[in-house]
């Protein structure tokens, strides 16, 4: 199979908060990131396609990155109570893994 990933992944737990178009917010962890996207788990599914912002969590975390992006996947979790899914940021962004 071949690789589409363009840039390196990462491990990373940070916590966020987002905001999607339609005026929900709520809470997701990042499982990786990379300079093109993150993989969050949240107890909220979204639909692919769906535009996001998202931003620290600071009662749960002291680091975190804000910023804005696309649904490009979603799955239920192995944990049954939980989806995954991939966002991709419109531009690639810089961090310190």
């Amino acid at each position: 199979m071949k690789e589409r990933r363009r840039f390196p992944r990462h491990a990373r737990e940070l916590y966020l908060i987002l905001y999607v178009d339609d005026d929900r917010v709520f809470k997701a962890m990042t499982l990786d990131i990379s300079c093109g996207g993150l993989r969050l788990r949240s107890r909220q599914g979204l639909q692919p396609g769906t535009i996001i912002a998202f931003r620290p969590h600071e009662e749960v975390s002291s680091q975190g990155i804000s910023g804005s992006g696309e649904v490009m996947w979603c799955n239920h979790s192995a944990q049954s109570d939980f989806f995954e899914f991939g966002v991709a940021f419109p531009v690639p962004m810089e961090f310190s893994a």
